[in-house]
């Protein structure tokens, strides 16, 4: 969206399907992250709820990088983590988001809705 900030980066470049196996590969092996997060950014924001998942280590930043992240946070945010398996799984996650914002009745109403 518009206006959004992005608080994820890369740490790998793209240069080959090869060259991106090999670092994966390496960076998962050594127990390190494929994504920098800006800390420096997401404290200064000062957000109530943070969204995030760790259904998949290669495709978006650690769970635990969040969450050591927010654990320095004065007030702590609420880290929701969503897995989503298939389309129910989706949706049900309507009614966990809506409940972290504090729109859980209104979450519902557009889960019946579906």
């Amino acid at each position: 969206a518009a206006g959004v900030p992005i608080l994820t980066s890369s740490r790998l470049t793209f240069e080959s399907s090869k060259q991106i196996d090999t670092d994966v590969s390496k960076a998962l092996s050594e127990g390190m992250g494929l994504y920098n997060l800006d800390t420096e950014k997401l404290l200064e924001l000062r957000p109530d709820v943070i969204l995030t998942q760790d259904i998949c280590n290669v495709c978006s930043i650690d769970l635990a990088a969040v969450q050591r992240t927010a654990m320095k946070m004065d007030p702590r945010p609420t880290v929701v983590s969503l897995n989503p398996g298939g389309l129910e799984d989706v949706l049900s996650d309507v009614a966990v988001v809506g409940d972290a914002v504090g729109l859980g009745a209104q979450a519902r109403k557009v889960q019946q809705q579906q």
